[in-house]
Formats: structure tokens, sequence, C-alpha cells
């Protein structure tokens, strides 16, 4: 009896990881591009603009799960506070290593809404032509503060099936 309790504990454990996995990450895990990007401003897990003339660049990391192979959606929360420069972009990139250099895919850049009051970047990667060893990220340009008022990314969520 004890290890039919252990065969369906483990089975409903393969069920239940095997289905799509919602992972939301904090703006902060953001990577700024290069040492010349601005300094970005840290603050309630959100990653922002600090600069008041240059936008920063920076990358947002997916880490996957080792079983899941497919990254269906991704939604990246911002608040666009600028409203005399372009809006925040964001573009989804899977890239991996062979043959002596890097192989990758990218998305069109989307662009988010300039409002206070939050906006969601909606990216649909590609499901096909990837390989396992793949790593990815979405790739963000956040623009400067605008008469005092920074703009960033405060979460960005990932789908995995």
């Amino acid at each position: 009896m004890k290890y039919l309790h252990y065969l369906l504990f483990s089975l409903v454990l393969s069920i239940t990881t095997t289905a799509s996995d919602y992972l939301t990450y904090p703006g902060a895990m953001g990577v700024p591009w290069s040492e010349n990007e601005p300094g970005p401003t840290l603050n309630n897990g959100g990653i922002w603009n600090a600069s008041p003339k240059r936008f920063l660049r920076i990358d947002l990391p997916i880490i996957r799960s080792l079983n899941e192979k497919n990254i269906s959606r991704v939604v990246v929360s911002t608040v666009d506070q600028n409203r005399k420069r372009k809006d925040i972009s964001a573009a989804y990139a899977a890239v991996w290593w062979s043959g002596c250099r890097f192989n990758g895919v990218v998305t069109a850049k989307k662009f988010s809404r300039t409002t206070c009051n939050g906006s969601n970047i909606f990216i649909y990667p590609p499901t096909k032509g990837l390989v396992s060893n793949a790593h990815a990220y979405v790739s963000v340009q956040i623009p400067p503060k605008y008469k005092g008022k920074q703009s960033g990314v405060i979460s960005y969520q990932v789908n995995q099936r």
C-alpha cells in the first residue's frame, strides 16, 4: 500500500508538470546590454530608466524548464511615462551556439502604450525551429525619463508548455 501511494503521487506530479506553466519574473531581473548603458533604478521589483537623455537597453532572461521546449507567450508589464519619445519596445530572441557561432530566432518588435496606469506588451514567439540548448530572452528598450517621470518594466510573464 505504501508503494501505491508513491506511485500515485509520482503520476500526479508528472501530469501537473506537463501542463502549461505561467511563470512571473520581476523586471529587476533585466540585465543591461553593456556597461555603457545608463544606470537603471531598481524599485519594488521593477527596473526603471533614470536617464533624462538615453534609452536603457536590457535583456529579460527566460528560464526554461528542461521538460518544456515551447514558449507560447510572453507578457511584459510596463509603465511608459515618456510622452515625447518612442514607446517601450520589446522583442523575443532565442539563441544557441552551433558551428562556432550563435544562431537564433528573433521576433519583430512590439510597442507599449504611453500610460502611467501600466501597459502590457504581448509577444508570441515562434514554436518551430528552436533547439533544446537554446536560451531565450526578451530584449527591451526603455525611453528616458520625461519631466521627472521614469518609465520601466514592472514584471514579465512567460507561458511554457
